[in-house]
Order: structure tokens, then sequence, then C-alpha cells
């Protein structure tokens, strides 16, 4: 039995007495109690994500302030981030296998693959090292039996729209059709965008298996083994789901695109604090206010696949990038207190330009505060626009 070797790695514990359970990963996943069968369904393959777009005043506040973009507890991480941000990076993403498992566990809060033998599937999830999303009070024999074949869909944050674009939907990679796999195991209370972007997909919401209990027991599951960190979809995942849902949305990119679209965050969470200044060169730029969560899903994505430019502070409506025409710009506000690289990540994949700006985190909710001029000077880099 291999154990998953992670020093930073908290115990999976599981039931009322709280059991620390084994990690298998690698190979030794194909030697679960409990397996039938394995495929590869794309090799290893080494993406490269290209360095984003901004002008020098960026550059300037990290020099003159790098406090600011430093988290603490996370400071080697957060200098590697901006570093890769500037200069990009290529990275591994191993082999995307599907693993067929009888009468197995899964932990649907972070989508945790547990054998008969009570191992834990390092591959099924990549939550690994999340101790809180690791725990159930619901004892082994009190699991519900669910007895149709399914595929796994949970994921941890999966209720979370990004997370779900780049963590679970390109699970469902080319071969993964209604017809061939006609029931998906999610989890509890779906939000809409969900159901809606699965219907698209062709999948009916009585398809959908939402257990209420968050442990629960599969008489045969196929499982997606794909990358092990949040945020890193395989290449040819990511594209043939976004061509998917632009086919059902019946968008093609042989439409010229001139919207310019402005991600509001206004009626949410991280706010720009100087919002009516910089509503201004918005819309000097041409630039039209969207609210995401006001949309349906097929409406967000046939509005981004007309968008030649997208702006938005950092957030999950930034992952509507991908529906974007190749050659569109994303251009991204980031708090230096909070943000990462998976909007980023997902546009080189899509070949969407990426652009950025800093601001300054403005209180304790992660607001922000943006430079008129420097956000000027970024619109201006990114459509190309003479200052």
């Amino acid at each position: 039995m291999g154990l998953l070797n992670r020093q930073k790695c908290k115990p999976w514990l599981f039931g009322k007495k709280a059991k620390s359970l084994p990690v298998l990963c690698g190979s030794d996943q194909g030697k679960a109690i409990g397996f039938v069968s394995e495929k590869k369904i794309h090799p290893v393959i080494f993406p490269r994500r290209f360095a984003s777009g901004a002008v020098p005043e960026n550059l300037t506040a990290i020099l003159e302030n790098p406090n600011q973009f430093l988290v603490i507890k996370r400071r080697d991480w957060d200098i590697h981030k901006v570093s890769r941000l500037y200069c990009g990076e290529s990275y591994s993403i191993p082999d995307t296998n599907e693993l067929v498992l009888n009468d197995c566990w899964v932990h649907l809060p972070s989508g945790t693959v547990i054998s008969s033998a009570k191992e834990v599937l390092a591959g099924s999830t990549v939550a690994l090292g999340c101790f809180y999303q690791g725990h159930s009070q619901v004892d082994w024999g009190d699991a519900p039996l669910i007895q149709e074949d399914c595929f796994l869909l949970a994921t941890c944050w999966g209720n979370n729209y990004a997370h779900w674009f780049f963590d679970s939907l390109p699970r469902l990679s080319s071969h993964v059709r209604p017809e061939s796999y006609p029931k998906l195991l999610l989890g509890r209370n779906p939000p809409p965008f969900q159901i809606q972007s699965l219907e698209m997909l062709g999948w009916k919401k009585e398809s959908l298996i939402c257990p209420e209990m968050e442990l629960v027991k599969c008489r045969r599951l196929h499982i997606h083994m794909a990358a092990e960190f949040s945020g890193v979809p395989h290449p040819e995942c990511i594209k043939n789901i976004r061509q998917r849902l632009l086919n059902a949305a019946g968008s093609t990119e042989t439409t010229k695109s001139t919207r310019r679209i402005y991600i509001s965050r206004q009626k949410s969470r991280r706010r720009i604090v100087n919002h009516p200044e910089i509503e201004t060169v918005l819309h000097d730029f041409g630039f039209e206010e969207v609210f995401c969560e006001e949309l349906g899903f097929a409406d967000q994505v046939r509005i981004f696949s007309q968008a030649e430019a997208i702006f938005g502070p950092h957030g999950a409506g930034t992952i509507n990038a991908i529906f974007a025409p190749s050659g569109a710009a994303l251009i991204e506000a980031f708090n230096p207190q909070v943000w990462d690289h998976a909007a980023h990540r997902v546009a080189s994949l899509c070949a969407i330009r990426h652009f950025h700006l800093f601001g300054e985190n403005a209180n304790k909710e992660y607001d922000v505060i943006l430079d008129p001029k420097i956000l000027t000077r970024t619109l201006a880099l990114a459509l190309e626009n003479p200052s």
C-alpha cells in the first residue's frame, strides 16, 4: 500500500470514532480494493502560461512596498505568485485516467473516493490538505447506498462558480456524454449554475444524483483522476467543455466580437471602493456593466462569447473569459491580499490574452481601491489604444 507522504497533509478522519485513513497515490490507486478497470484519457502534458501584460507602474508599486503583496504564513508562495505573473510558466499535468471502482464510499463535500477497504484515493480530489473538508460525522454503515452506475462530479469547493469550471466540468471530457454516462453524482443542493450548465451539456435534472448526506456508498463509480491541485485543468478537457457549451448556446466565433464587458462586483463582496471614478474610465473605453449573479448561465455564455475585452476585479466572474473568442483580452484588477492565477491560467489555455493591475487593499472585507490613471494605461495597453 502506497501512503501519500506530504509534510503538511492533515489526517483524513471519518466516522464518529474519527480514525485516520491510509492514502493511495500514483500506480497504487489501481491496487485499491474494489478496483475494476482503468483507462487513459489524456497523456501527460506541459502547458505554457504566458506572462500577463501590465504597465510599468505596477512593478514600481511592488518594488516600493513589497510587504503589501505578502500574506502572513504564505510569503514564499506569494513571491512565486508575483514572479510567475510577470514571467509566465510551464507546468506539468500528469496522465488523466478514468478509474472504475466497485463498492466504494464518496465524501461529497470534497469529492474524495474511499475504497471498500477504507483507502483514500489521492487522485480523486484536490483537497487532500484541507482537513476541514476531510471529516464526516456519518458512520460507514449509515451511508446511503447508490445502486446506479454513476460518474463522480462532486469536487471540493464545487459550489463556487469558478471552481465548478476549472475543477469539476473538465472531468466531463470528450468521451463523457449522457448516452454513455447517464447518471452524475453531485453534492447536496447543487446551485442553479451547476444544473443549468449540465442541462446545456445534455443531462436532465433527473439524471443528477444529489444525496442529502455527506458520505455515500456507490455500487459502481466512474472517477476522473486528474490534476492534484485546484485550478489546473487539462487543456483538452477545458477546451472540450468550452466548445460544447458554446455550441449549446448557439455561439460561434464567426461573428465579429465587439462588446467590452465590465464584470461588476458592486452588489457582492470585494467591491471597488472608488467605483464612480473607475466607472467613468470604463465608460470612456466603451465598457458595459454586467452583474453575472443576475444572469442565467446560458445568457452568460452568450454575452461573453461576444466580448473582445473583459474587465473585472479578480473573482468567479472572470472565469467567464473562457467563452470569449480567441485573442480577446481579460483585464483583472487584483487586490494584493487576495488573488491567484486561476483565471490567468485558464485564459492562456483558451488563447485569451491576460492583463492585470494591482490596487490597494481597503479593509478587512478585501474591498479594493484602484488608481484611475493606471487603469487607463492598462486598458489602453490591452486594447492597443493610444493613451
